[in-house]
């Protein structure tokens, strides 16, 4: 089975453990407590060669304490990356600016002619379970509108910063999970959010791009449903279950 989504719960434990078990350890070595590891409660004739190891605990665990927090990053920084795809030489064939949609804020449009099922990419952002997007959904309820729910209602790509703004480019990172957006500020993996500026059609006008949702790779490909001409901007449907309370807002974009 694949890993998707954010670190695993068991490996989350894991990292926090072995930090607390150095704090403890350190802590102890200060205050000068006994511990049944220290050469003293040996026999004399054990204690010789043994030195080192023993008295080199603390600097043990601290290696430990690197492993695990190396282990964490290696794993958030690939689980939390940003993820989806833009068609090659996307600048030559596609254009943000403002929505004929009135209210819409940007939009994105074809610079060139496109014929039917030329795939436009797949939805950008970072694929994450639901539930631990909800603490963002309830501080930002503006990153919303761009996150892609799944229609299982298990996991969602979020394509918006920590604040829940949609950057030009999402570097990835969990909000919720430690560490991983400061991480990911220094990776600085990007994914174009182009996709993101897709609107849906305004009264009488109709849908020109249509969506597979792959559910086993978590990933949301985009591509035409018709030929598309020069200068057309692109409409899709967000489906029933989207919010459109913001639509008509003054910082729609």
């Amino acid at each position: 089975m694949a890993l998707v989504g954010s670190a695993t719960r068991k490996t989350r434990i894991g990292f926090w453990v072995c930090l607390i078990l150095l704090i403890t350890n350190l802590r102890e070595s200060a205050a000068g407590a006994p511990r049944r590891d220290n050469p003293s409660f040996l026999p004399r004739h054990a204690r010789h060669g043994c030195a080192f190891a023993f008295d080199d605990q603390g600097f043990l665990w601290a290696i430990r304490a690197t492993s695990a927090v190396s282990s964490y990053l290696g794993l958030v920084g690939y689980l939390d990356r940003p993820r989806g795809t833009l068609i090659e030489n996307a600048h030559d064939y596609l254009e943000v600016k403002p929505s004929a949609v009135e209210g819409a804020g940007l939009g994105l449009f074809a610079k060139v002619s496109l014929p039917k099922k030329t795939v436009l990419g797949t939805y950008p952002g970072v694929v994450l379970p639901l539930q631990q997007n909800l603490a963002k959904l309830q501080q930002h309820p503006q990153c919303e509108g761009y996150i892609w729910r799944f229609s299982d209602n298990k996991m969602v790509i979020d394509p918006t910063n920590s604040d829940g703004i949609l950057d030009d480019m999402c570097i990835g990172g969990n909000p919720s999970m430690p560490l991983s957006v400061p991480w990911h500020q220094i990776l600085n993996l990007q994914s174009p959010t182009t996709l993101c500026r897709i609107n849906e059609p305004p009264l009488g006008r109709d849908v020109n791009v249509v969506t597979d949702e792959d559910r086993e790779l978590r990933q949301v490909v985009f591509s035409l449903e018709r030929d598309v001409f020069a200068g057309e901007e692109f409409f899709i449907d967000y489906g029933l279950s989207y919010d459109r309370s913001q639509y008509g807002s003054a910082d729609s974009s």
